[in-house]
C-alpha cells in the first residue's frame, strides 16, 4: 500500500473526499515533481492532517509508504525527522521559534534522507518571522520540504505565500462528515453530531468518540452542569480539580512516549539535538494541555447554549440530546439573558491559557465563573 492510497483504514475516508489532493500528490510523486514549499489551504477536518501523514510518509519512507517501521513513526508522530511547529506567542509566532527551525533546516536528517517541517497556522508568521524564513523557504536544503497551513491563502503574508505552491482542500458538508463520523467512530448520528459541533472536523470528533478519556471527561463536564444550580463554590473547585486529573492521564502517557523517543535517539543525536528535542518536548506536551483545557470549555459551551435553545422552546436545535434533562434544569435556575452572559467566559478562559496561566486555574475561574453569572440571574 502506497502513500495516499485513499482505501487505507488509517485515512478515515476523509482524503477519499479530497481525491485531487491524492491524485496529484501520486503523479508529482511519480514524476519526480515534488516542490519543496507547499500551502496547504482549508481547515483541518477536511483531510489536511491525513494528507500530511500522507506526505510525511511518501517523502520518508524508503517504499513511498508502505506501512512499515518509518510509517507506524509518522503514524504515532514520533518520527524524527518530521517537525511540526505551532504558533507559541500570544500574538502568533515569535522570531526565537524561527531561529530554533532554522536550526532543524540546516541539521542532516536523523533517520531518513529528507526531512519535513510543517507550519502550523501560517497566517501567524508575522513580518520579522516571516523575513527570517523567507530566503530558506526559497531556496531549502535538497533533503527539507516545507508544508505551510492556513485556513485562507489571503491572510498569509503575499512574501510567504508566492513562495509555496498552493493546495486547497475542497469543503465537506455537514451530512458528509457526520456519516464519516458515524462510519469511522461505529457511533450513533446523535453522537456524531454533537462530537461534529465542539470539535469542528471529522477527524478531531472521531478521535473523541474513540478515546475513552475524552468520552469519561465529558461525562464529568455533564455532571457538573446537573449539580450547578444548586452546588457551591468548593463543590465547583473540586469537581474543575478530578478534570485536571483526568486530563492529566493523557499527558502522563504522552510524556511516557516522549522518554521512549528520547531513549531510542540517544544513540544517534549530539547534545545540542538532545536538548532541542527534551525543548520540543516540554512544548508539545503545553499544547496537548491547552488543547483538553479548550475542550473542556468547548463542550462546556455546547451544554450552556443548548440550554438557551430549550429555554426558548428550539428543541430540535440542541446538539446534546443526552442532555435534555441537564438543559432543562439549567433553563429553570437562570435567564436566556444569563445563559449567553456565560459564554462570554469562554474567549477569557482560551486567551488565559494561551498566555500559559495553570490550567487549574483556568478551569476553576471558568466554572466560577458561570456558576456566579447563572445563580445571578434566577
Amino acid at each position: 500500500m502506497s502513500a495516499f492510497d485513499i482505501t487505507s483504514e488509517n485515512l478515515l475516508g476523509v482524503l477519499a473526499l479530497q481525491a485531487h489532493v491524492c491524485s496529484f500528490f501520486k503523479q508529482a510523486y511519480a514524476q519526480r515533481q515534488l516542490s519543496h514549499a507547499y500551502l496547504f489551504i482549508g481547515n483541518y477536518g477536511l483531510g489536511i492532517s491525513e494528507a500530511l501523514d500522507e506526505l510525511a510518509k511518501m517523502l520518508l519512507c524508503p517504499h513511498g509508504g508502505d506501512e512499515c517501521a518509518c510509517c507506524k513513526r509518522i503514524m504515532h508522530k514520533s518520527h524524527p525527522d518530521v517537525h511540526q511547529f505551532y504558533p507559541q506567542g500570544a500574538q502568533g509566532y515569535v522570531v526565537e521559534q524561527i531561529h530554533d527551525l532554522l536550526d532543524v533546516v540546516h541539521r542532516a536528517p536523523i533517520q531518513a534522507k529528507r526531512k519535513l517541517i510543517v507550519i502550523h497556522e501560517a497566517q501567524s508568521l508575522g513580518a520579522s518571522c516571516a523575513n527570517a524564513l523567507l530566503k530558506t523557504l526559497e531556496e531549502p536544503p535538497a533533503s527539507v520540504y516545507f508544508v505551510l497551513v492556513s485556513t485562507s491563502a489571503a491572510q498569509v503574508l503575499q512574501t510567504v505565500s508566492s513562495r509555496c505552491q498552493h493546495i486547497p482542500f475542497t469543503f465537506i458538508n455537514q451530512a458528509q462528515a457526520a456519516k464519516l463520523v458515524e462510519r469511522a467512530a461505529a457511533s450513533t448520528p446523535e453522537q456524531a453530531r454533537w462530537a461534529l459541533y465542539i470539535k469542528q472536523s471529522p477527524k478531531a470528533a472521531i478521535d473523541f468518540l474513540r478515546s475513552s478519556s475524552k468520552m469519561n471527561i465529558r461525562s464529568k463536564i455533564m455532571h457538573i452542569f446537573a449539580i450547578m444550580p444548586d452546588a457551591d463554590s468548593w463543590d465547583l473547585i473540586e469537581l474543575a480539580d478530578e478534570l485536571c486529573v483526568l486530563i492529566q492521564i493523557p499527558l502522563d502517557q504522552k510524556t511516557d512516549e516522549q522518554q521512549a523517543d528520547f531513549d531510542r535517539s540517544q544513540d544517534f543525536l549530539s547534545a545540542g539535538a538532545r536538548k532541542k528535542m527534551q525543548a520540543v518536548h516540554k512544548r508539545e506536551l503545553s499544547r496537548a494541555q491547552q488543547i483538553s483545557v479548550e475542550e473542556i470549555i468547548d463542550i462546556s459551551a455546547s451544554l450552556l447554549r443548548d440550554a438557551m435553545f430549550f429555554s426558548e422552546g428550539a428543541h430540535a436545535e440542541i446538539m446534546n440530546q443526552d442532555a435534555v434533562n441537564i438543559c432543562d434544569c439549567l433553563a429553570a435556575c437562570a435567564s436566556t439573558d444569563a445563559m449567553l452572559a456565560t459564554l462570554a467566559y469562554v474567549a477569557r478562559a482560551k486567551q488565559q491559557m494561551r498566555a500559559h496561566v495553570s490550567a487549574q486555574l483556568v478551569l476553576e475561574a471558568f466554572f466560577l465563573n458561570v456558576h456566579r453569572t447563572l445563580i445571578a440571574g434566577r
